[in-house]
């Protein structure tokens, strides 16, 4: 599977979609920007291959604005 993921997000301060990439870091796990997950209570990937899993973030550094997410479950096409 490719390494680079689409990442989307809904923020429900200012109910805008949020879009960015993310790179695959290790099994499951995603590094992308801080910004766009912020504020996302529900995140999901669309893997290259047409894959979709829903997300959560582990953890995010905003003054670096990288942040990393994890799959949830397995992938699913």
């Amino acid at each position: 599977m490719p390494s680079v993921v689409k990442v989307l997000g809904r923020a429900d301060r200012c109910s805008s979609a949020l879009e960015g990439s993310g790179v695959v870091v290790a099994e499951g796990r995603v590094l992308t920007n801080a910004h766009v997950v912020a504020s996302a209570p529900s995140i999901s990937l669309l893997f290259a291959d047409g894959a979709v899993a829903e997300a959560d973030v582990v953890g995010s550094i905003p003054e670096n604005d990288v942040a990393l997410i994890r799959a949830r479950g397995d992938v699913q096409t």
